[in-house]
């Protein structure tokens, strides 16, 4: 299948791309390290919420101890830290894998030099795609039976972990549900969620950052494109 380069009016409302590792110094340093590399050009920082949890509960939950605690802020390009995690977002605006992925291999240049990581445990590449006032079930390849009648038009909700090769990707679609962009009123419409997982053979991952990263993001846009029906694809104006 040729994929698109491009759709239009682009779905992707949330760009990301995560690294899980072990750091070589403690990890409440972590961020001061990351900030000073970052701050000239990332300029504004953000406390999360987690900060309000207590330390000894953060580092012992298991659903936390892999959460950023601070983002920084350079436009519509975020880096999130944590003691053990570090993501690079591209929100609401997706400005296209070139820019991104530039974006990216810029950051995780300068994060090697700094000599902090120590071994990586995951690397996720997620991206939430919305669809406005649409029943994405009645336009993908995907049916859902009860019995022998396709469940369509009822609030649904899905998740679905599909293997491909070395990754993971957990795939999860959601029909009548709310988007909020920034302070506007929120819509309802259709989600489509990937994110494509690689928890293996990450030793060479400074070495072979963007070897891995564009096989991982080639899969996941594989997947997104196998799953919608051309009928639709041919509405959203692909460019090839």
């Amino acid at each position: 299948m040729e994929l698109p380069r491009k759709i239009d009016p682009c779905p992707i409302v949330d760009a990301i791309i995560e690294i899980r590792f072990s750091t070589n110094i403690h990890p409440s340093a972590v961020f001061g390290v990351i900030y000073n590399e970052f701050k000239d050009k990332y300029p504004t920082v953000e406390k999360l919420p987690i900060l309000d949890i207590p330390e000894q509960i953060r580092e012992k939950d298991i659903n936390l101890i892999f959460k950023p605690y601070y983002t920084l802020k350079n436009g519509n390009n975020l880096i999130q830290v944590g003691p053990r995690v570090l993501s690079i977002n591209q929100p609401d605006i997706y400005k296209g894998w070139d820019n991104y992925s530039a974006t990216i291999y810029e950051i995780f240049g300068k994060v090697k030099k700094l000599n902090i990581v120590s071994t990586i445990k995951r690397l996720g590449i997620r991206y939430t795609n919305f669809f406005k006032e649409i029943d994405i079930f009645e336009k993908i390849n995907l049916k859902i039976l009860f019995g022998d009648n396709q469940l369509l038009g009822d609030p649904t909700f899905i998740r679905i972990e599909l293997p491909d090769e070395d990754f993971s990707n957990l795939l999860q679609i959601a029909n009548k549900a709310n988007y909020s962009k920034k302070e506007k009123t929120s819509v309802i419409g259709s989600i489509i969620d990937i994110d494509t997982m690689l928890d293996k053979n990450l030793n060479s991952f400074f070495r072979d950052t963007k070897k891995i990263i564009e096989k991982g993001h080639l899969i996941e846009k594989k997947l997104f494109f196998e799953l919608l029906k051309p009928a639709f694809l041919k509405t959203l104006n692909p460019i090839y």
